[in-house]
Protein backbone atom coordinates (compact mmCIF):
# COMPACT_ATOMS: atom_id res chain seq x y z
CA UNK A 1 0.00 0.00 0.00
CA UNK A 2 1.26 3.52 -0.86
CA UNK A 3 0.63 6.25 1.74
CA UNK A 4 1.30 9.38 0.95
CA UNK A 5 3.74 11.92 2.74
CA UNK A 6 2.28 15.63 2.87
CA UNK A 7 4.85 16.74 5.20
CA UNK A 8 7.73 15.16 3.63
CA UNK A 9 6.65 16.49 0.47
CA UNK A 10 5.96 20.05 1.15
CA UNK A 11 9.28 19.80 3.50
CA UNK A 12 11.58 18.75 0.35
CA UNK A 13 9.38 20.24 -2.90
CA UNK A 14 8.07 17.04 -4.93
CA UNK A 15 5.58 14.55 -3.73
CA UNK A 16 6.71 11.46 -0.96
CA UNK A 17 5.16 8.60 0.14
CA UNK A 18 6.04 5.38 1.88
CA UNK A 19 5.35 1.42 1.09
CA UNK A 20 3.34 -0.20 3.73
CA UNK A 21 3.97 -2.67 5.01
CA UNK A 22 7.89 -2.53 4.38
CA UNK A 23 7.71 -6.72 4.17
CA UNK A 24 5.40 -6.98 0.96
CA UNK A 25 6.35 -9.48 -1.33
CA UNK A 26 8.76 -8.79 -4.54
CA UNK A 27 5.87 -8.72 -6.84
CA UNK A 28 3.32 -6.57 -4.65
CA UNK A 29 6.02 -4.34 -3.88
CA UNK A 30 7.14 -3.91 -7.64
CA UNK A 31 3.35 -3.32 -8.36
CA UNK A 32 3.21 -0.40 -5.33
CA UNK A 33 6.30 0.94 -7.02
CA UNK A 34 5.04 0.84 -10.59
CA UNK A 35 1.07 2.36 -9.61
CA UNK A 36 3.34 5.10 -7.86
CA UNK A 37 5.22 6.52 -10.59
CA UNK A 38 2.14 6.10 -12.78
CA UNK A 39 0.55 8.15 -10.29
CA UNK A 40 3.41 11.02 -10.47
CA UNK A 41 5.48 10.34 -6.91
CA UNK A 42 8.77 11.30 -6.90
CA UNK A 43 10.62 9.42 -3.62
CA UNK A 44 9.23 6.52 -2.14
CA UNK A 45 10.55 5.27 1.28
CA UNK A 46 10.59 1.74 2.05
CA UNK A 47 11.73 -0.06 5.49
CA UNK A 48 11.96 -3.86 5.27
CA UNK A 49 13.62 -6.22 7.54
CA UNK A 50 17.72 -7.25 7.35
CA UNK A 51 17.20 -10.23 6.18
CA UNK A 52 14.80 -9.33 3.30
CA UNK A 53 16.95 -7.93 0.24
CA UNK A 54 15.82 -6.65 -2.94
CA UNK A 55 17.31 -7.44 -5.80
CA UNK A 56 19.86 -5.18 -7.77
CA UNK A 57 17.62 -5.86 -10.79
CA UNK A 58 14.46 -4.61 -8.60
CA UNK A 59 17.00 -1.52 -7.42
CA UNK A 60 17.89 -0.53 -10.77
CA UNK A 61 14.56 -0.41 -12.13
CA UNK A 62 12.85 1.91 -9.84
CA UNK A 63 15.71 4.06 -8.93
CA UNK A 64 16.12 2.01 -5.42
CA UNK A 65 19.03 3.48 -3.01
CA UNK A 66 20.38 0.79 0.14
CA UNK A 67 20.90 2.94 2.80
CA UNK A 68 21.43 2.68 6.51
CA UNK A 69 19.41 -0.50 8.78
CA UNK A 70 17.90 0.60 12.13
CA UNK A 71 17.07 -1.21 14.84
CA UNK A 72 14.75 -0.28 18.09
CA UNK A 73 16.37 -0.90 21.25
CA UNK A 74 14.00 -1.62 23.90
CA UNK A 75 14.48 -2.08 28.27
CA UNK A 76 12.34 -1.94 31.45
CA UNK A 77 12.68 0.74 33.57
CA UNK A 78 13.26 -0.37 36.44
CA UNK A 79 16.54 -1.17 38.34
CA UNK A 80 19.62 1.12 38.93
CA UNK A 81 19.95 4.44 36.60
CA UNK A 82 23.72 5.35 35.23
CA UNK A 83 24.38 8.62 37.77
CA UNK A 84 25.06 12.00 35.87
CA UNK A 85 28.29 13.83 35.72
CA UNK A 86 28.54 16.23 38.52
CA UNK A 87 29.60 19.35 36.26
CA UNK A 88 26.99 17.96 33.85
CA UNK A 89 23.46 20.48 34.86
CA UNK A 90 20.35 18.85 32.46
CA UNK A 91 17.87 21.41 32.00
CA UNK A 92 14.04 20.93 30.50
CA UNK A 93 13.01 22.95 27.63
CA UNK A 94 9.45 23.74 26.73
CA UNK A 95 7.96 26.81 24.48
CA UNK A 96 10.70 28.81 23.88
CA UNK A 97 12.37 29.26 20.08
CA UNK A 98 14.99 27.51 18.64
CA UNK A 99 18.49 28.89 19.48
CA UNK A 100 21.81 29.22 17.72
CA UNK A 101 23.56 26.52 19.83
CA UNK A 102 20.40 24.12 19.53
CA UNK A 103 20.21 24.71 15.69
CA UNK A 104 23.82 24.13 15.35
CA UNK A 105 22.91 20.52 17.12
CA UNK A 106 20.50 19.35 13.95
CA UNK A 107 23.40 17.90 11.90
CA UNK A 108 24.40 16.01 14.65
CA UNK A 109 21.40 14.21 15.84
CA UNK A 110 21.04 12.97 11.69
CA UNK A 111 24.24 12.02 11.48
CA UNK A 112 23.91 8.20 10.35
CA UNK A 113 20.48 9.70 8.94
CA UNK A 114 19.49 8.05 5.50
CA UNK A 115 18.17 11.40 4.69
CA UNK A 116 21.88 12.40 5.17
CA UNK A 117 23.28 9.79 3.44
CA UNK A 118 21.09 9.59 0.25
CA UNK A 119 22.77 11.76 -1.74
CA UNK A 120 20.05 13.25 -3.60
CA UNK A 121 18.80 15.32 -0.89
CA UNK A 122 20.19 18.59 -0.35
CA UNK A 123 22.82 19.04 2.42
CA UNK A 124 20.79 21.96 3.73
CA UNK A 125 17.11 19.89 3.07
CA UNK A 126 18.48 17.79 5.70
CA UNK A 127 19.62 20.22 7.92
CA UNK A 128 16.70 21.67 7.99
CA UNK A 129 14.91 19.28 8.53
CA UNK A 130 15.98 18.29 11.92
CA UNK A 131 16.04 21.76 12.66
CA UNK A 132 12.14 21.86 12.42
CA UNK A 133 11.96 18.97 14.01
CA UNK A 134 13.60 20.68 17.24
CA UNK A 135 11.72 23.59 16.87
CA UNK A 136 7.71 21.02 16.51
CA UNK A 137 9.37 19.34 20.16
CA UNK A 138 10.38 22.91 21.62
CA UNK A 139 6.27 23.60 21.08
CA UNK A 140 5.17 20.44 22.69
CA UNK A 141 3.92 18.98 18.68
CA UNK A 142 5.87 16.20 18.30
CA UNK A 143 7.79 15.37 21.88
CA UNK A 144 6.76 15.51 25.49
CA UNK A 145 9.88 16.62 27.29
CA UNK A 146 13.20 18.27 25.77
CA UNK A 147 16.28 17.91 27.99
CA UNK A 148 19.51 19.42 27.11
CA UNK A 149 22.78 19.41 28.72
CA UNK A 150 24.87 22.31 29.59
CA UNK A 151 28.63 22.04 30.46
CA UNK A 152 30.23 23.82 34.08
CA UNK A 153 30.12 26.91 31.56
CA UNK A 154 26.86 26.83 30.55
CA UNK A 155 27.57 25.63 26.97
CA UNK A 156 24.89 23.61 25.31
CA UNK A 157 26.48 19.68 24.88
CA UNK A 158 23.61 17.69 24.12
CA UNK A 159 20.10 17.18 23.49
CA UNK A 160 17.38 14.22 23.65
CA UNK A 161 13.65 14.43 23.41
CA UNK A 162 11.19 12.30 25.00
CA UNK A 163 8.04 11.41 22.92
CA UNK A 164 5.29 8.43 24.21
CA UNK A 165 4.40 6.40 21.85
CA UNK A 166 1.76 4.58 24.29
CA UNK A 167 0.90 5.41 28.17
CA UNK A 168 3.62 2.68 29.06
CA UNK A 169 6.13 3.32 27.10
CA UNK A 170 8.51 6.62 26.93
CA UNK A 171 10.84 6.67 23.62
CA UNK A 172 13.94 8.91 22.78
CA UNK A 173 12.80 10.92 20.02
CA UNK A 174 15.83 12.97 18.76
CA UNK A 175 19.13 12.94 20.88
CA UNK A 176 22.76 14.96 19.37
CA UNK A 177 25.93 15.45 21.01
CA UNK A 178 28.38 18.15 19.67
CA UNK A 179 31.21 16.75 18.53
CA UNK A 180 33.78 18.23 21.30
CA UNK A 181 31.45 16.10 23.78
CA UNK A 182 31.48 13.11 22.41
CA UNK A 183 33.06 9.98 24.66
CA UNK A 184 32.61 12.27 27.83
CA UNK A 185 29.66 10.85 29.16
CA UNK A 186 27.32 13.33 27.55
CA UNK A 187 25.35 10.96 25.99
CA UNK A 188 24.77 8.48 28.97
CA UNK A 189 23.82 11.56 30.94
CA UNK A 190 21.38 12.52 28.55
CA UNK A 191 19.69 9.16 27.84
CA UNK A 192 19.51 8.27 31.89
CA UNK A 193 17.33 11.76 32.32
CA UNK A 194 15.52 10.66 29.91
CA UNK A 195 14.51 7.86 31.66
CA UNK A 196 14.02 9.47 34.58
CA UNK A 197 11.78 11.78 32.79
CA UNK A 198 9.12 8.70 30.93
CA UNK A 199 9.62 7.06 34.56
CA UNK A 200 8.10 10.18 36.21
CA UNK A 201 5.17 10.16 33.43
CA UNK A 202 4.17 6.55 34.51
CA UNK A 203 6.25 4.76 32.24
CA UNK A 204 7.78 1.23 32.81
CA UNK A 205 9.35 0.88 29.10
CA UNK A 206 11.73 2.90 27.41
CA UNK A 207 12.60 2.50 23.24
CA UNK A 208 15.28 4.34 21.61
CA UNK A 209 16.09 3.96 17.49
CA UNK A 210 19.36 4.09 15.96
CA UNK A 211 21.36 3.07 12.96
CA UNK A 212 23.31 -0.13 12.74
CA UNK A 213 25.67 1.74 11.82
CA UNK A 214 26.03 4.25 14.98
CA UNK A 215 28.57 1.39 16.70
CA UNK A 216 29.26 4.39 19.75
CA UNK A 217 24.86 4.68 20.06
CA UNK A 218 24.47 0.90 20.04
CA UNK A 219 27.39 0.28 22.50
CA UNK A 220 25.69 2.76 25.13
CA UNK A 221 22.60 1.62 24.88
CA UNK A 222 23.34 -2.03 25.01
CA UNK A 223 25.50 -1.09 28.26
CA UNK A 224 22.64 0.64 30.00
CA UNK A 225 20.72 -2.82 29.20
CA UNK A 226 18.69 -2.04 26.48
CA UNK A 227 17.88 -5.05 23.88
CA UNK A 228 17.67 -4.81 20.09
CA UNK A 229 14.97 -5.70 18.44
CA UNK A 230 14.71 -6.97 14.50
CA UNK A 231 16.57 -4.46 12.32
CA UNK A 232 14.96 -2.42 9.19
CA UNK A 233 16.68 -1.28 5.91
CA UNK A 234 15.99 1.69 4.44
CA UNK A 235 15.70 1.88 0.88
CA UNK A 236 14.36 5.11 -1.07
CA UNK A 237 13.35 4.57 -4.86
CA UNK A 238 13.37 7.41 -7.00
CA UNK A 239 10.98 7.41 -9.82
CA UNK A 240 10.78 8.74 -13.19
CA UNK A 241 7.09 9.45 -14.01
CA UNK A 242 5.48 6.93 -16.49
CA UNK A 243 2.19 7.67 -18.39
Amino acid sequence: MIVPLEWDSAHFGFPIARVEPGNLPLTDLESDLGEASRAGLRLIYCLRPLDQTIPEKTLVRFGGRTLTASVLYRKGLEGDRKERRDELTIETLRDVPLSDDLRRLAPSIGLYSRFRLDPDIPKEAFVRMYEIWIERSLKGEIAEQVLVARGADGTTLGIVTVVRPDPQTGRIGLVGVTEAARGQGVGGALVAAAEAAMEAGGAIWAEVATQLENDAGRALYESLGYEPGTPERAHHFWLEPTQ
